[in-house]
């Protein structure tokens, strides 16, 4: 199921990323919402970003995954 909006355990699709030299990606990013914050930031993992190969956890806040990165959730039922 697509979702407009986060829930725990779900995919978090970031569809406008910018690389290190400022260029958008074509490819999109990916990340798993581990939690989504009462604030409707959402904390995610992820690999390769900002490193390739590289795991890493981060939160990301809700005006940056709606306006920054175009972002969109699918969830697994």
């Amino acid at each position: 199921t697509i979702l407009s909006e986060p829930k725990a355990n779900c995919v978090a699709c970031l569809t406008e990323v910018r690389r290190k030299d400022g260029t958008l990606t074509k490819e999109g990013h990916i990340a798993f919402v581990e939690e989504v914050l009462s604030d409707g930031s959402v904390k995610i993992s992820e690999v390769n970003w900002p490193n390739d190969g590289i795991y890493s956890e981060r939160t990301i806040s809700k005006a940056d995954w709606q306006n920054k990165y175009k972002a969109r959730f699918v969830e697994f039922v």
